[in-house]
């Protein structure tokens, strides 16, 4: 989406008159043109645009008259001076105007350019609150020394809560204590923690609103999808919501399996925020998504569970769909029985050929999933997959997704990013070669990816890393992941009640974080991963992948990228 504005606001001039000068702009979703007197002065393109400011200051060129204009949208640019020299008159005049100017509403509306994941919003969201801070000034020392080292380390973070508890009982509930609380909680991402901590933080008045998107945008996050929508429709009721209301709003509706009410508040959004480059991808996204893949022709194969959607050969669809409903056949015993309630059957698209589905799959799915052969979006509810030439590849990927998608459906999105696909992995290598289910056979590729200098993360920390930290290193903690819930599942039967405890702790609706730590207490860390490691050893050297010991690192270390 396009607009122009005319910079027209004029100054008196120290001395003599200030002549009449046209300054346009023009904006994109990712450029910024600006022409003066009909000659272009610059264009500015980014790929990833964050709130900041323009400053756009004109002068004719060797005198002090001047006209300035000042426009605040969406992209880091820096103040730029078109001729002339900087004086104090011009200083003087620039200083007056900043005084008087009125940001025009359609400059407001410009939202940040791309989608964010999860992270970067509550990163920019913490950015731009404020907090009073009261506190004794004898502990401010200490206070602020704790609020230096949260995020550094699990361990870190874990020493500023224990000093929090040493602090006199009437100190604990201070804003600066419970906001330090409230990092922590972030940090080791307890976000029912965060939610009670924030709940009680005081912010300058004029920022309730947004304590209340941060609110919100935890809700999700900690998987209270009603009251996250709650709370996002109240916020978006008021005509100068920021874009990213409307935004997280559509994603908690399409997470509930409401796609036509995401769309309808994405375009209320786009009505408010017209240029919102945000909400713009987001709408492409809904409607690319609802349309499925532009094929000239569409064969559909049905079952009570799966809709499978191919262009190619309707055999190719009843073979995706024979695989799929096996696959989901199993799935109650390996993973547990869902909660009772009706099921709309799961789409699935069929790709030919790889570059028609990554050219799909760019415009529907999160930049953060790994998406080379297959992948399930929880948001949209679709298996997307390609034709694979090896079938065997093939059926593996169906199998996997089919995992995610059953997944979803028991846990949402409470369930640990290396768990789900561990568990996803486990299952998808339960088929022998012939089609027998036999659960708790090895990935010999997987173990491939454990040869010589190989070092891993300690084991506490690899199952408390974040869904980004775990992307970093797609295919070396792809094959963590599955070792993990292999040897817990299948190995070490002393060690499967981690795993079951687990599971229990998510199914009764735990956090991740929180349900991790319950499942780990009074857990001898430190002998579980000598067992773990020594089992690894073990199966690579018998099966010939590589004779290297495999190495844990130090605590709090990432795994040895593999590229």
């Amino acid at each position: 989406m396009t607009f122009q504005t005319l910079l027209d606001k004029r100054l008196p001039a120290p001395k003599g008159k200030v002549e009449k000068w046209n300054a346009k702009l023009e904006v994109k979703a990712r450029a910024l043109t600006a022409t003066f007197e009909n000659r272009k002065l610059f264009e500015h393109k980014w790929e990833n645009g964050s709130s900041g400011q323009f400053s756009l200051i004109m002068t004719d060129e060797g005198q002090s008259q001047a006209s300035i204009g000042r426009i605040v949208l969406s992209g880091t640019i820096g103040p730029g001076w078109i001729g002339g020299l900087i004086d104090a008159s011009l200083g003087e005049q620039r200083k007056a105007f900043d005084a008087a100017w009125k940001e025009p509403s359609v400059f407001g509306a410009w939202g940040p350019g791309g989608a964010e994941n999860t992270e970067l919003t509550r990163e920019r969201l913490m950015r731009e609150l404020r907090f009073e801070f009261k506190y004794a000034p004898e502990h401010g020392k200490l206070l602020t020394s704790c609020m230096e080292v949260i995020g550094k380390s699990r361990a870190h973070t874990l020493g500023v809560l224990e000093h929090l508890d040493k602090l006199p009982e009437g100190l604990r509930e201070e804003p600066f204590a419970r906001f330090l609380r409230f990092n922590c909680a972030l940090d080791l991402e307890h976000h029912a923690v965060a939610l009670e901590q924030l709940e009680h933080l005081q912010v300058a008045p004029e920022q309730v609103r947004l304590k209340a998107l941060f609110g919100a945008v935890l809700h999700r996050v900690a998987g209270q999808i009603e009251t996250a929508t709650a709370l996002l429709e109240a916020l978006a009721a008021d005509d100068s919501g920021p874009a990213l209301v409307h935004d997280e709003l559509a994603t908690c509706l399409l997470l509930t399996g409401k796609p036509d009410a995401a769309h309808a508040a994405i375009l209320r959004g786009l009505e408010q925020s017209p240029s919102s480059a945000l909400l713009a991808e987001a709408e492409a996204k809904v409607v690319k998504a609802a349309k499925g893949p532009q094929w000239k022709r569409r064969i559909e194969e049905r079952s009570e569970r799966f809709v499978v959607v191919c262009e190619s050969t309707r055999e190719l669809a009843r073979s995706a769909r024979v695989v799929l409903d096996e696959a989901w056949l199993r799935c109650a015993d390996f993973f547990g029985p869902l909660p009772a309630g009706t099921l709309d059957p799961t789409t699935v698209y069929l790709f030919e050929g790889q570059a028609s589905y990554l050219a799909y799959v760019k415009g529907v799915a999160d930049d953060s999933h790994e998406n080379t052969l297959g992948l399930y979006a929880p948001v949209w509810k679709q298996i997307v997959v390609w034709n694979h030439p090896d079938q065997n590849v093939w059926r593996d990927v169906l199998r996997h997704e089919c995992a995610h998608r059953y997944l979803d459906l028991r846990f949402g999105l409470r369930i640990p990013r290396w768990l789900n696909e561990g568990m996803a992995d486990a299952f998808a290598a339960s088929w022998k070669r012939s089609g027998e289910f036999a659960p708790g056979q090895l990935r010999q590729e997987y173990l491939a990816e454990f040869l010589l200098g190989v070092e891993l993360a300690a084991l506490g920390d690899f199952v408390r890393q974040s869904p980004d930290a775990f992307m970093a290193d797609v295919d070396r903690n792809y094959a963590y992941a599955w070792t993990v819930v292999h040897y817990l599942q299948f190995v070490d039967k002393d060690a499967k009640p981690v795993l079951e405890r687990l599971l229990q702790r998510l199914d009764a609706g735990d956090e991740p974080a929180l349900a991790i730590d319950a499942a780990l207490e009074s857990v001898d860390l430190k002998l579980l991963q000598t067992s773990y490691l020594a089992w690894l050893n073990r199966v690579t050297t018998e099966l010939r992948i590589g004779e290297a010991e495999v190495k844990p690192t130090t605590p709090g270390s990432s795994p040895k990228p593999k590229r």
